[in-house]
């Protein structure tokens, strides 16, 4: 349950690039593959990648979908999809590769950098509501996360030479 749970945010993006961004149908496709993965968890062996299992579940459940959606004139070939769900792994395995060099990075800031960081992508919170909290003017604060975004960005960069 913790593995699907964890799962849902990648499973959700790797459907909607499977439906080219039909947000209300990626949303019912996920519902079956989360009904398709709980069906077949004895089937899932320990030790190996959930995600890429999971991901092959809800491939079927596209393709299936497709299949019946056939009359649909703007219907996707199964050679589309499997070229985009190709793509969509391709690019999922870069974005995890720097959003690990990423948190490393992160780690590395000082203590307050990382604060402002966390108010601005973590809580959700605004330039002007960060400025309001710290004192600071909203274009100090904005200029503030510009050369912490700057630092993060020189800073995977390295790391990803």
């Amino acid at each position: 349950m913790s593995l699907l749970t964890s799962a849902q945010d990648s499973l959700y993006r790797y459907v909607l690039t499977l439906v080219a961004g039909q947000h209300h149908r990626a949303k019912d496709l996920l519902q079956e593959t989360n009904l398709v993965v709980w069906r077949k968890a004895s089937e899932f062996r320990w030790g190996t990648d959930f995600d890429a299992w999971a991901r092959r579940i809800a491939n079927f459940c596209v393709l299936s979908d497709q299949r019946d959606k056939q009359r649909s004139p703007i219907a996707f070939g199964e050679e589309l999809i499997h070229t985009l769900a190709a793509e969509h792994d391709k690019h999922a395995q870069e974005v995890e590769s720097r959003r690990s060099l990423l948190e490393d990075c992160l780690v590395k800031l000082p203590r307050a950098q990382r604060a402002i960081i966390r108010l601005r992508y973590v809580d959700g919170l605004s330039v002007a509501e960060i400025a309001k909290n710290q004192g600071k003017s909203p274009n100090t604060t904005s200029a503030f996360l510009y050369r912490i975004r700057l630092a993060l960005l020189h800073c995977v960069g390295r790391k990803a030479v």
